[in-house]
């Protein structure tokens, strides 16, 4: 890692980590399916929470380092932070609309 490129490879860090924490999402919500506990509900809800978060300072960090020397891990720590910043912000609709449907 160069001197020029600090941010851009902190975001693309905070985006393989968020990949990382969606990837243990889906296996924790097939293991807590079969179980049907609350505590399994409260722990997914949690890591969603911190993957948002986390992709949330990784754009960040990325866009901190937009004027330093293009690389891959540049544009590919851009792009898998805004994805899933956009999956985030989707849960997060999806769910106001459904408690908005529930409440009418």
């Amino acid at each position: 890692m160069t001197e020029n490129n600090i941010n851009s490879h902190k975001g693309f860090k905070h985006g393989v980590l968020g990949i990382g924490l969606i990837l243990l999402l889906i296996v924790l919500t097939q293991i807590t399916h079969l179980f049907k506990s609350d505590f399994g509900s409260l722990l997914i809800g949690l890591l969603t929470f911190a993957v948002g978060i986390i992709s949330i300072i990784g754009f960040i960090k990325s866009l901190k380092g937009i004027k330093e020397p293009n690389t891959a891990k540049k544009i590919i720590g851009i792009v898998i932070n805004f994805g899933i910043i956009m999956l985030f912000l989707s849960a997060i609709v999806a769910n106001i609309y459904d408690i908005y449907m529930a409440l009418t």
